[in-house]
């Protein structure tokens, strides 16, 4: 279950970055951090 919950946010990081990609360019690497570091903080709260 969290791991389908991970995958949901990560898709939905990837629509956010694509709806900023107009007007804000928003590396790929800051992207992956971010949620590198969601992960972590999930992985460690539950």
């Amino acid at each position: 279950m969290a791991l389908i919950r991970l995958i949901l946010v990560y898709k939905m990081l990837i629509q956010i970055n694509l709806n900023l990609s107009s007007t804000i360019q928003f590396p790929p690497k800051l992207l992956a951090c971010l949620f590198v570091i969601y992960t972590i903080q999930k992985l460690l709260s539950s």
